[in-house]
């Protein structure tokens, strides 16, 4: 089962005047999954990794990001730390 995924409430809405009202999306975190269980102990990069698990549910959805860019840079960073380089995460809009 994945980290966290996404999907649309099932339960019936009220119509709106211009028709149907589109249900708001649910995230639902996997609380047993070992990277969520790893973001426990985590503090130098919990907000990216908690990003990462975001838009990954998002796009496992068949959504789109805002900025796939910041995404994949993001990914790379992770990585590039997780192997023992140290490698600051830079906003985009800093370059």
């Amino acid at each position: 089962m994945a980290a966290v995924s996404s999907r649309r409430s099932h339960r019936p809405k009220r119509e709106s005047p211009r028709g149907v009202t589109p249900s708001k999306p649910i995230l639902e975190i996997n609380a047993k999954h070992p990277v969520v269980t790893r973001l426990k102990d985590e503090v130098r990069h919990f907000d990216d990794w908690a990003n990462v698990l975001f838009d990954q549910a998002v796009l496992a959805e068949g959504g789109q990001l805002d900025d796939p860019a910041t995404f994949v840079k993001r990914i790379n960073q992770l990585m590039l730390e997780m192997r023992g380089g140290e490698s600051p995460i830079v906003d985009p809009a800093e370059r």
